[in-house]
């Protein structure tokens, strides 16, 4: 993908996560404890599985998407579970089950841990206790070559994007 598409995909997810972080969860969705795999994905769900696997392990939910200059960015949105797939741009407004998914956004209510004991809730002295300093900081938060980013809340971890 271009680093503007990817830029702009990036910048709208980031938009999204901030306008659904504050969405009321209702009951019924809970915690999901997969442990989150950096570069990896979730230990039910990894990054280039397809988006019928998503359905098939987190559930079905209506597929959202973000259009930019007829390239469409399609999203699930598992707020109860504090899970948001993204997938690979594609060209159609409807989201193909076959389509892959390029990343993995974490979001309060999941209660996952990395194996350094790393989740949503974990300070940023934690993250580079664990981790070291990031390799890269930037808008989208504080990247590890690993295939992890954090971005922080008043130095807490509030959300945690995996990618390849």
């Amino acid at each position: 993908m271009k680093n503007t598409a990817k830029h702009m995909f990036m910048l709208a997810a980031a938009s999204l996560l901030i306008a659904v972080s504050g969405c009321k969860k209702d009951d019924n969705g809970g915690n999901s404890d997969a442990d989150i795999q950096p570069g990896v994905g979730l230990k039910e769900i990894r990054i280039g599985d397809t988006a019928q696997k998503a359905f098939d392990v987190l559930g079905t939910v209506t597929d959202s998407h973000i259009e930019i200059n007829g390239i469409f960015f399609h999203f699930l949105l598992y707020i109860n579970k504090g899970i948001i797939i993204n997938f690979e741009p594609t060209d159609s407004e409807t989201l193909d089950p076959n389509t892959k998914i390029l990343a993995i956004s974490l979001i309060d209510p999941y209660s996952g841990k990395t194996d350094s004991n790393i989740g949503i809730g974990s300070t940023r002295a934690d993250v580079i206790a664990a981790y070291g300093q990031p390799d890269s900081i930037d808008t989208d938060g504080e990247s590890y070559d690993i295939g992890i980013t954090f971005q922080y809340d008043n130095d807490i971890v509030s959300t945690i994007t995996i990618i390849k």
